[in-house]
């Protein structure tokens, strides 16, 4: 016996099937929300939650997007490279009973969202849990620097619940691990102490032994420009996990005795290729001086210890072609003999181990550097130096002005 439903009554059963799909599904809610000063904008995260059973749906995926606001009504704005830098979800898990988000530019904190059912209503209660532990939470007002033009982070303020009282804190860009700023800048000055290999050096600061001589520090980065420890240089590809930099620097062993030519530093033009913990850089003479170039492989993470204190091992194999090596360590036949016979230096395979560590206080950085340098057989064997190894000690403050 074959029942015929009428059109009415079959779009009837389509609407009320199409309605229990909805609702085993889950309509989207709001779960967390990034007001976004001065512009007024907002950044919503929404998830796809079932209000009847007050839960979350397992194994759907958060969407986020911005919210402009204008006089004449609000509107959607399409995710941009700023909006996936800062506050793009770098980890998320759903469970029934809780939905859980780590943002790209603060993968040091937590975001929480975790449905409650008080009386015969269904809440989201909203946590953040940062290294002070979770705390009920209000609101979060991100306050942007358009100093520049462009967007960098000034603080964030947190609207914190506690005993149904709301008390505002605040956190700097310093505070959040992950933040990448679009241009920051840090200047500051240190001291670098190391043993002195010569024989005898009437360069400044490299007549004593150990030598002693002053570091300016700084740190300018605007876009993929930078000005740091590794040069000046532009970043060129920044993938995934690989990153390739080019840069320009200045480099050498400076010399001068009596008796003998100077040997000057020079500028080197060269490249850094970055993969996670290693890296490789390769930099040659552009200034005409040695016409040499170096290569270094390292082995260099970076740790955190907490959001203040930071240890970055490395160890790292150095190879200085023969015009590098016989530039600075090679004599001469018409150089002075005192210190020796003529030499030729060939090329040569260095060593060097280095800690770095810095702790932070708010805008200021202590930087303390500690360096196990073991020079190659055709260094140790120069008539200009008197051993092998040198042990480096820099220490520092860096200020940051933006």
């Amino acid at each position: 016996m074959f029942v015929w439903l009428s059109l009415r009554n079959q779009l009837v059963f389509l609407f009320l099937f199409v309605l229990f799909l909805a609702q085993a599904k889950g309509a989207e809610v709001e779960v967390m929300r990034l007001d976004l000063r001065p512009s007024g904008s907002r950044v919503v995260y929404k998830a796809e939650f079932n209000q009847s059973k007050c839960e979350f749906v397992p194994g759907s995926k958060p969407r986020f997007y911005r919210d402009v606001v204008t006089p004449l009504g609000t509107w959607q704005q399409e995710q941009n490279f700023l909006d996936r830098l800062y506050f793009g979800v770098k980890e998320q898990s759903i469970a029934k009973n809780k939905l859980r988000l780590v943002l790209n530019a603060a993968d040091n904190i937590e975001l929480l969202a975790i449905p409650v059912k008080t009386g015969g209503d269904c809440i989201i209660k909203r946590l953040m849990n940062d290294p002070e532990g979770p705390k009920e939470i209000g609101s979060i007002e991100i306050v942007l620097d358009m100093t520049f033009g462009v967007p960098v982070l000034s603080e964030v303020i947190i609207e914190n619940h506690e005993n149904r009282i709301y008390k505002k804190s605040k956190l700097r860009p310093w505070d959040l691990s992950g933040y990448f700023p679009i241009y920051e800048a840090h200047l500051g000055f240190g001291v670098n102490v190391h043993s002195n290999i010569y024989k005898e050096n009437d360069k400044r600061f490299w007549r004593t032994d150990p030598a002693v001589e002053p570091v300016p520090l700084a740190l300018l980065r605007i876009g993929p420009f930078f000005l740091n420890k590794d040069g000046a240089g532009v970043l060129l590809l920044p993938f995934e996990k690989a990153t390739l930099l080019a840069t320009f620097l200045i480099d050498g062993e400076p010399f001068r005795a009596d008796g003998f030519r100077e040997r000057k530093k020079s500028i080197y033009s060269g490249f850094i290729l970055k993969s996670k913990d290693f890296y490789l850089q390769y930099f040659k003479d552009i200034g005409n001086v040695s016409g040499g170039w170096v290569a270094n492989f390292a082995w260099n993470p970076e740790w955190n210890i907490n959001n203040r204190y930071t240890v970055s091992p490395r160890i790292m194999i150095q190879r200085w072609d023969g015009d590098y090596t016989d530039y600075y360590f090679g004599t001469d036949v018409h150089e002075s003999t005192r210190l020796g016979a003529h030499y030729v230096a060939d090329p040569v395979w260095n060593g060097l181990y280095t800690v770095t560590q810095s702790y932070r206080w708010g805008r200021l950085k202590g930087l303390l550097v500690t360096e196990l340098k073991i020079y190659g057989d055709s260094v140790s064997n120069s008539p200009l130096t008197k051993q092998r190894t040198e042990f480096r000690l820099i220490t520092g403050l860096l200020y940051n002005l933006f």
